[in-house]
């Protein structure tokens, strides 16, 4: 029993540190983390390219990310843009394009059953059934990333999560 009270002691100086850069929402308990290794797609003040680059180590202290060899200043950071997939539009797509093939399905059938003069035309059948196949394509690719400014209501925080020492407190 004393062994496992010395173990449980000495373990916080055998874990490495947990640094964490944190996106917080004002007025949302729930944050976003990322951890170093992730990706992260970003835009600097002033600059209107995006950059993706990989965590390599986060400095709390000074306010800095390594990532890629390239150190970022935390407050250089305006905007962010995740790709992380939105399932309604991907659902809605799917949804479209099962319409535009029932659509055709059911033209097809009533061009086979009914006698000339009260088939539908043509136009009736592939109108719809060709804007349905368009939009199921348009609208996955349209909301495909979400940008997130940064300002008042969301920003970026850096944390060091690391266990004090045993003489810390």
């Amino acid at each position: 029993m004393r062994s496992l009270l010395i173990i449980c002691c000495f373990l916080p100086l055998l874990l490495s540190a947990q640094k964490v850069l944190q996106l917080e929402k004002s007025g949302k308990v729930k944050t976003q983390k990322f951890y170093i290794g992730d990706e992260i797609t970003y835009q600097l003040a002033g600059d209107d390219t995006w950059y993706t680059a990989a965590i390599v180590d986060i400095n709390p202290e000074e306010g800095y990310l390594l990532m890629n060899g390239r150190l970022v200043r935390l407050m250089q950071i305006v905007a962010l843009r995740s790709y992380k997939s939105r399932g309604w539009s991907k659902a809605v797509g799917r949804q479209l394009l099962n319409f535009g093939v029932g659509w055709i399905g059911f033209g097809i059938a009533d061009r086979l059953i009914f006698d000339d003069t009260r088939q539908a035309s043509w136009s009736l059948i592939l109108v719809p059934a060709s804007t349905a196949f368009a939009l199921s394509w348009i609208i996955p690719k349209a909301f495909q990333h979400r940008t997130l400014k940064l300002g008042k209501r969301k920003r970026l925080r850096l944390l060091d999560l690391s266990p004090l020492p045993l003489g810390g407190l």
